[in-house]
């Protein structure tokens, strides 16, 4: 911890606090503590922070390499770039639509750089992601030594040449990785997040890459490539080549305020027995934690004899309840924003509860449309967003689909 006259900084997580709020209470002499990274293990002003000093990669090492998939002209040249740029250890950003296929993209850059015995990381802001991410990783390298951190892992820690974790597990490490992938780079909590972003830039070492990764680009982001600081490669289309789904918005009156009351409009009810007549099962955003638990209320009243769940960010079970979505053990899915990005489901269609509400910006209405058509065998379906009135980011959600479908 960095002591000045009148504030601390914590160089694990870079932030500053005044010395007068983080003193610690009956002490003879003065130590001080970090606020903001607490929830990793308390930092004190009088405790050395210790790491271990990454060993010299050796010359070439065998890697156990198994896809037999095919990439589309779009994914080699994506492929290709990021290699070049990873392998010279220069930043690097791949602007994807969503349901391109960006994890197949990168495959051939970890394969060589795995076999350089470089470390990387693959690493993002959701949990959900990450959980995703592992299995599908483990498949094409079934040998590879890997490790999986999140905040709610159990398995204790081990050295590994390639990990994955969540952005905020990337305060345990110093000076690690020669690669770090940071996938769904717009997301919350990373987005803005200095902390985060402390973590990263202290995560890689001091001749690396850094590889980005999303379907949203933020303004700081689109402001960096528009100056040339970042080099990328946008990819338009989706890997199996069907547009993105268009969303149809639909104008309910007092539809969360039905659901608290425990009724649902009669237009909802038959969007909903029309979609569960369909091969396609269903996944419902809502915009709280409270409206979630009220809508699966309603619904498992109303519709019995269908397996319909809520989960949500605290939800004890929730790990569990996505890997069943998976599994195709639900009918109906209902969540917050937390599976807004980052997961497949294979065959379904989205409605959006109150679009128009904050919590779900252009981005995230974007993504949340990206989960729709993203199997061969399922590859387009309906996405719809019920809302009391368009708001700024619906809009600009429904045409910057027009636009990217355009693109080619």
């Amino acid at each position: 911890m960095k002591l000045g006259k009148t504030d601390i900084q914590c160089l694990r997580c870079g932030s500053s606090h005044s010395k007068k709020k983080v003193g610690l209470p009956k002490e003879k002499i003065k130590f001080f503590y970090c606020p903001t990274c607490i929830q990793m293990g308390r930092v004190r002003s009088d405790q050395p922070f210790y790491y271990l000093e990454e060993p010299e990669p050796i010359a070439c090492r065998e890697i156990n390499y198994f896809w037999k998939g095919t990439l589309t002209d779009y994914q080699k040249k994506a492929s290709a770039d990021l290699v070049t740029h990873a392998l010279a250890k220069q930043d690097f950003l791949i602007w994807a639509v969503t349901g391109a296929g960006k994890t197949e993209m990168i495959f051939e850059m970890l394969n060589q750089a795995l076999s350089k015995d470089w470390r990387v990381c693959l690493t993002s802001p959701r949990v959900d992601v990450c959980l995703e991410l592992f299995p599908r990783i483990k498949e094409v390298f079934p040998k590879e030594n890997m490790a999986l951190l999140h905040g709610d892992g159990k398995e204790p820690y081990h050295y590994s040449k390639l990990v994955i974790c969540t952005t905020h597990q990337l305060f345990r490490f110093y000076r690690a990785f020669d690669v770090v992938v940071l996938d769904e780079v717009d997301a919350f909590p990373f987005s803005g997040n200095v902390e985060l972003n402390y973590a990263v830039r202290h995560a890689r070492k001091e001749e690396s890459a850094l590889v980005l990764l999303t379907a949203t680009p933020d303004k700081h982001l689109l402001s960096q490539i528009k100056k040339g600081h970042l080099s990328y490669v946008k990819i338009p289309k989706r890997y199996h080549g069907y547009p993105l789904p268009l969303p149809k918005t639909i104008w309910l009156s007092r539809l969360p305020q039905k659901i608290s009351q425990g009724s649902l409009p009669p237009k909802f009810h038959t969007l909903l027995k029309k979609q569960l007549r369909s091969k396609h099962r269903l996944l419902i955003f809502c915009p709280t934690v409270e409206l979630v638990i009220n809508l699966q209320s309603v619904l498992s009243k109303e519709y019995k004899g269908y397996s319909i769940c809520g989960v949500y960010a605290e939800d004890s079970e929730r790990k569990k309840k996505v890997e069943n979505m998976r599994k195709e053990h639900y009918d109906v899915l209902i969540s917050t924003t937390i599976l807004e990005r980052g997961v497949t489901f294979k065959g379904i269609d989205v409605f959006v509860i109150s679009a128009s509400h904050q919590v779900f910006n252009t981005a995230s209405l974007v993504q949340i449309a990206g989960r729709v058509g993203r199997n061969y065998q399922f590859p387009s379906g309906k996405v719809y967003f019920f809302h009391e009135g368009k708001s700024r980011a619906m809009k600009l959600a429904i045409k910057q689909i027009k636009t990217m479908n355009r693109a080619d």
